[in-house]
């Protein structure tokens, strides 16, 4: 009897790297929050450290709970105003 198979049977899709910007001064940056316990705390002092060491500019922005995707509208607010987004879990 087979429980769990975790076996993928689809082909998955290729994916690619975005590319890496040459230097992050003076750019904005996104941090996105997936709504993990602590995620938020680490992702501010994040930003705090990345935007005075880089001068960048800071925008966090995030999900209200860890069980909720990001919205296509939020992803595309948050990219048209940044050139680079970082995101992270906590736990």
């Amino acid at each position: 009897m087979i429980v769990l198979n975790p076996a993928l049977e689809s082909t998955p899709l290729e994916a690619r790297l975005a590319p890496r910007p040459v230097s992050l001064a003076g750019l904005t940056v996104g941090f996105l929050d997936n709504g993990k316990p602590m995620a938020d705390v680490f992702l501010q002092e994040l930003a705090e450290v990345m935007a005075r060491r880089y001068r960048l500019e800071a925008i966090l922005d995030g999900k209200p709970d860890p069980s909720r995707v990001v919205t296509p509208g939020q992803l595309t607010s948050l990219a048209s105003r940044c050139h680079a987004i970082v995101t992270g879990i906590g736990d």
